[in-house]
């Protein structure tokens, strides 16, 4: 199972992550929450796993990029939102790197990677998605579109558009709002994970 997850960029530094009151680190703090829930069972990882984070920025002339995460390869990531933002900030000190590299090695299993504008026009196109909202979700909603997510396969990917992301995904089969992406993935991992252990 993949996940792709669509958040706004905002400059990360180790201060913020050690500031509890830091602008910056409540930004993130719903991506910091969402990744550990992909990853991390009580006492292993889910190493079929990846997720690509799409960064998107303000500024159209700006690269985007992503970062990757291959659940096979990960070390150092930990449930608390230390460790995950720490691997951010770290990603974030190499954008620079990718001037001349279209991918850079940031921790065991996470990568950065430079978007081109054609690119990112082919990831725009999106099957099943999660869209984090201000407006209350419906729970039977969510219990459709967990009933038609093929969660027997290795190879369903699952759109996550965090609130205030601005962008629109193409082609969406399944759409719908929650709360709480962190909320909706355990649900959809739990769900998952009961059919591979029934199999």
């Amino acid at each position: 199972m993949r996940f792709r997850l669509w958040f706004p960029w905002q400059p990360l530094t180790r201060a913020d992550i050690r500031n509890p009151h830091s602008e910056r680190l409540l930004h993130y703090h719903p991506l910091l929450r969402a990744i550990p829930c992909i990853f991390l069972l009580s006492n292993a990882m889910r190493k079929e796993r990846t997720t690509e984070i799409v960064f998107l920025q303000e500024k159209p002339s700006r690269d985007t990029f992503l970062l990757r995460f291959d659940g096979q390869h990960l070390r150092y990531l930990s449930p608390d939102w230390l460790s995950t933002g720490a691997i951010l900030v770290k990603a974030f000190k190499r954008l620079h790197k990718l001037n001349d590299q279209s991918e850079v090695f940031v921790n065991p299993g996470v990568h950065l990677k430079k978007i081109t504008q054609e690119q990112l026009e082919n990831l725009l196109h999106a099957e099943y998605v999660l869209i984090q909202s201000h407006s209350p979700p419906q729970f039977s909603v969510f219990e459709k579109f967990l009933n038609a997510l093929p969660v027997d396969s290795s190879e369903v990917r699952i759109d996550g558009v965090f609130m205030d992301a601005t962008i629109k995904l193409k082609g969406a089969t399944f759409e719908c709002n929650v709360d709480s992406l962190e909320q909706a993935i355990t649900i959809i991992n739990f769900r998952k994970d009961e059919i591979s252990n029934a199999g």
